[in-house]
């Protein structure tokens, strides 16, 4: 085989072997838990919650969602993007709170990303999403036009990157709000 041949089937196979090695190159997102903690912000200590409470309709602590993102790739990545929502379940003050009949999700009112600046090879971090300030304010306005919040909804996606032909995998968690 001549030389320049050989050349171009080396480079053809080094491009199908890193083709291979990006197609592996998957950032997986792998779970979320709710978290709370109350108190000043210098002294927080983050708990796991089954359900959040508002008091009267208040948001009295500091609320996050915690996002477990895993590399599954053999190198590490860089420039991450989580793209996430929050959506509430609504239901009229007046109504029961078992009254399903009178309950709806609303459109999300948090619309925001955040971005993971690397992940190791084959390694899992946890992202923290933090929707407090907004949650206080949204919880607000609600409670003056008369509904109350019965959930919370959060979705998140990894954000694809150029040329990456992989399914876009998103992440559902719904969390229970009582008063």
């Amino acid at each position: 085989m001549p030389r320049h041949k050989l050349g171009a089937a080396f480079a053809a196979g080094l491009a199908a072997l890193l083709a291979a090695s990006v197609a592996r190159a998957e950032i997986l997102l792998e779970g979320v838990h709710w978290q709370a903690a109350a108190g000043v912000p210098a002294a927080l200590r983050f708990q796991d919650v089954a359900g959040l409470r508002l008091a009267g309709g208040v948001v009295k602590s500091r609320v996050r969602a915690r996002v477990r993102v895993r590399n599954a790739s053999p190198v590490s990545r860089e420039g991450i993007l989580l793209r996430y929502s929050v959506a509430a379940r609504l239901s009229p003050a007046s109504a029961p709170a078992e009254a399903g009949e009178k309950t709806a999700w609303a459109v999300p009112f948090i619309v925001e990303e955040k971005r993971v600046p690397r992940i190791g090879a084959q390694q899992t971090i946890e992202a923290s999403l933090d929707p407090t300030t907004i949650l206080r304010l949204y919880a607000a306005r609600v409670r003056r036009a008369g509904y109350r919040i019965l959930g919370l909804r959060l979705q998140v996606m990894v954000e694809p990157h150029r040329g990456e032909q992989r399914d876009i995998q998103t992440l559902e968690s719904v969390v229970k709000v009582t008063e």
